[in-house]
């Protein structure tokens, strides 16, 4: 987010990078911590069984409004981004719709990975979002009416589901470690989900 206003210059904007310089300085040592399960370890028929979940959010603040993924496997986030919408969303739900689009990919990717290391995900990779109305538009084609003024490609992640690719799911926005790649947060809420990105914890 911070990157969208290097063009526009300020004593302000200086002040802000400084404390994201400080703040970095003085978190060198964090990182994240994965931890094996009892499937991942080498037996004599050893068939690996990774699990992998995600979360999607988006932040309606400004005229393009920001996603921000990530996914999870062994306790830390393995996957994640933040970026500005291409297109202005008309409403926060069609803003979620594009930011569970986006994940979807993510997650298409990490389970084709998976697969070319032979380890296969039966089962469909669950997806949290914090809204329950973009959950529905990519869950059931019949909200036509919700969902006719959206890009086909941001729609994406219906077929997805229809193919038992992703599961949505609902999650309540302050469980949701998504929150953190899309807007500002106040310092116990930020930490809470830097935790759970690294996996701490704490």
């Amino acid at each position: 987010m911070f990157t969208r206003v290097q063009a526009w210059h300020s004593p302000d904007l200086l002040n802000r990078a400084e404390k994201i310089l400080a703040y970095l300085s003085g978190t060198k040592e964090l990182g994240p911590t994965y931890k094996a399960k009892e499937s991942l370890r080498p037996t004599l028929n050893w068939a690996p069984r990774v699990e992998v979940e995600g979360a999607s959010d988006a932040s309606f603040d400004v005229a393009h409004s920001t996603s921000g993924h990530v996914f999870f496997s062994c306790g830390a986030a393995i996957a994640w981004a933040t970026k500005k919408q291409r297109a202005i969303a008309l409403s926060s739900y069609e803003a979620e719709v594009v930011a569970g689009s986006e994940a979807a990919c993510q997650a298409v990717a990490i389970r084709g990975l998976l697969e070319e290391l032979q380890i296969n995900l039966h089962e469909p990779t669950t997806l949290y979002m914090d809204n329950t109305a973009a959950i529905d538009v990519s869950s059931d084609p019949m909200y036509y009416d919700r969902s006719k003024h959206i890009a086909r490609r941001d729609l994406f992640i219906r077929e997805l589901v229809a193919n038992n690719v992703i599961k949505p799911e609902f999650i309540r926005s302050e469980e949701n470690p998504a929150d953190a790649l899309t807007k500002p947060l106040p310092k116990a809420a930020f930490m809470k989900h830097r935790n759970k990105l690294l996996g701490a914890t704490i």
